[in-house]
């Protein structure tokens, strides 16, 4: 199956996001004055007096993502109770969403020291090390999370996007599943996990996966993307099905806008399993032509190219693996 690091790096970036919405409003809990409908013309708009350095008024700039207000009002804050672990942990989800990793590490570890048990600060520090591709430090900082709060979904889906970039699969196959007990409405975790399972080469198992996340978010470019392929490609012939990769890759092409060269490549491997040679050819071409993929990518796309030419569809023994 097809899947970029940077189209997964931005779904667990939507999950952690969820995390830094939790943080945030918890720090609105902070000062009522943050949220209350007299002390400002909006949530989260610092309201009329509020003093330099209180927590609502930090808590305001948090709740209304202005990261670098946010950072400033925490500092204030920590300068006057430096013994305030949580003010830690706002400002480290504040550095965190302005991609200051680094710094977002150091303030989630005086979180963690001033609050050893709070399983919300270790997730923190884990998804600033996955950020940095720290991966044995995320995956060490999602397990103690995990051993803390044993009933989150978002850490055992975002330990398994780890897992699945370290290509340590049954892992990854076993912390999605965890995670999809937990929070099963969820489109993204089943293509991943679908994913997962095609590295393994266990193709139907990726077919139900992908096409659960279909039926959950008929919009899941990602998903229709890689149906299509396996369909298309897969060295298993009864999984093979031309209409279902036709359709599914359209859809694809429909969702995108026909902007992105993998849903056009993976219309012409449908093309080229529909036995329209021509199309396939032309496809082909056509998204190695556009912008995005790699030297490797490109040699890959030839080679297909080449097989289309000869009037051959291509197949997949396994995968393309994650693109960098």
């Amino acid at each position: 199956m097809k899947l970029s690091l940077t189209s997964v790096h931005k779904k667990m970036q939507a999950w952690v996001a969820m995390t830094l919405c939790c943080s945030a409003a918890a720090a609105r809990a902070l000062g009522a004055e943050a949220t209350s409908g007299a002390a400002g013309d909006k949530a989260g708009t610092p309201p009329p007096g509020a003093a330099e350095g209180s927590p609502g008024r930090a808590a305001a700039y948090l709740g209304q993502r202005e990261w670098s207000q946010a950072i400033n009002e925490f500092s204030e804050v920590l300068r006057l109770n430096p013994h305030d672990g949580s003010a830690y942990g706002y400002r480290g989800a504040a550095y965190w969403a302005s991609g200051e990793f680094d710094k977002a590490i150091s303030d989630f570890s005086r979180q963690i020291e001033l609050q050893p048990t709070n399983s919300d600060a270790f997730f923190n520090r884990a998804s600033a090390y996955r950020a940095k591709r720290e991966f044995t430090n995320a995956v060490s900082d999602f397990s103690r999370c995990l051993e803390l709060c044993p009933t989150n979904p978002l850490a055992y889906k975002t330990r398994a996007a780890v897992y699945n970039t370290m290509g340590e699969f049954d892992k990854a196959i076993s912390d999605w599943t965890a995670g999809l007990q937990l929070g099963p409405a969820d489109a993204n975790a089943y293509e991943l996990r679908g994913y997962a399972y095609s590295q393994k080469g266990e193709f139907d198992k990726a077919v139900r996966d992908f096409s659960e996340a279909i039926r959950l978010d008929p919009n899941n470019d990602k998903a229709h993307d890689n149906l299509a392929w396996l369909r298309a490609t897969c060295p298993i012939a009864s999984l093979r099905s031309a209409s279902e990769a036709m359709e599914a890759a359209r859809k694809a092409c429909e969702l995108t806008a026909s902007s992105n060269w993998m849903c056009i490549d993976t219309l012409a491997a449908a093309f080229a399993e529909a036995g329209n040679f021509k199309e396939a050819a032309e496809h082909e071409r056509q998204a190695m032509a556009m912008e995005g993929p790699s030297k490797d990518e490109l040699k890959a796309m030839q080679a297909r190219l080449l097989l289309y030419e000869q009037r051959r569809p291509y197949r997949d023994a396994r995968s393309r693996g994650l693109k960098k």
